[in-house]
C-alpha cells in the first residue's frame, strides 16, 4: 500500500509530464518560424469582386434616338446643308450583376475615366439638288467595351455578372432624302432591344466608315478630340 506522500509524488510527476507534452501547442502565435523567416497568412477573400475579361469591341456604335441626337439640319434644294458639331459627351456604363462596381473600379479596368468628358468636333456638308429634300442628323459614336464581374462568396455559390461601357470617340452623320424623310420615313430609333447600332459596315476590312457625311443619302463617322 502506497503512502499518501508516494501517491502525491506520482500525481505530481504525471502532471509535469502532461504539461510538458502540451506546452508546445499552447505557445503564443509568432509571425516568424523558428528560423526567423516571415510566414505568410492567407487573407480572407469573401465578398470580394474583380472586373475581368475586358474586351474592346471592333468598330464604333451609336444610338439613333432623341436622347443621343446632337443636332440636325434639313431643307429643300437647291442648297448645301452644312452641319457642325461641337459638344462634350460623358462616357457611360451599365452592368447586370448583384454587385455594382464603382466608377473608379470600372475606369481602372477599361482604361479611361468614366467621370471625364470628351470633346466632339466635326462638320459635314450635303448638297441638295433642285426639287430635292434632305435631312442631316448627327449622333455621338462610341467605342464599346465589355467585361465580366467575378465575385467570391464563402458561404454560398460564386456570384458574377457582365458589364458594358461606352467611350465617346466621334460623330456619326446620317443623311436621308425625300422618300425616307418627308414621306414618313427617317424616324430615328435605337438598335435591337434599344441597344446601340454599329456605325457603318462591319469592320471586316471591306470598306471603311465613310467620311464626314459626303453626298446625299450617305452617312459617315468622324473622330473626336481627347478628354
Amino acid at each position: 500500500m502506497l503512502s499518501s506522500c508516494s501517491t502525491a509524488g506520482v500525481f505530481a510527476a504525471l502532471l509535469a509530464i502532461s504539461t510538458a507534452g502540451c506546452s508546445d501547442s499552447q505557445r503564443p502565435y509568432s509571425p516568424t518560424d523558428d528560423s526567423g523567416v516571415l510566414r505568410s497568412i492567407q487573407e480572407g477573400y469573401c465578398a470580394s469582386h474583380s472586373i475581368v475579361n475586358v474586351t474592346l469591341a471592333p468598330g464604333t456604335y451609336h444610338w439613333e434616338d432623341p436622347l443621343h441626337l446632337l443636332t440636325s439640319a434639313e431643307g429643300f434644294g437647291p442648297r448645301s446643308l452644312s452641319l457642325t458639331v461641337a459638344d462634350s459627351i460623358s462616357p457611360s456604363a451599365s452592368e447586370s450583376s448583384t454587385y455594382t462596381p464603382s466608377n473608379s473600379e470600372i475606369s481602372s479596368s477599361v482604361g479611361y475615366d468614366l467621370s471625364a468628358t470628351f470633346e466632339l468636333d466635326a462638320s459635314t456638308s450635303v448638297l441638295v439638288p433642285f426639287g430635292g429634300y434632305a435631312r442631316v442628323q448627327a449622333f455621338a459614336s462610341f467605342a464599346m467595351t465589355t467585361w465580366d464581374i467575378v465575385g467570391t462568396n464563402c458561404i454560398g455559390a460564386v456570384d458574377g455578372g457582365t458589364g458594358v461601357s461606352f467611350k465617346p470617340v466621334g460623330v456619326y452623320f446620317k443623311t436621308c432624302e425625300a422618300l425616307d424623310c418627308s414621306l414618313g420615313g427617317g424616324v430615328i430609333g435605337g438598335g435591337a432591344g434599344g441597344g446601340p447600332m454599329l456605325s457603318g459596315p462591319p469592320p471586316s476590312g471591306a470598306s471603311g466608315a465613310g467620311g464626314a457625311g459626303g453626298g446625299t443619302n450617305t452617312s459617315g463617322a468622324t473622330g473626336a478630340g481627347g478628354a
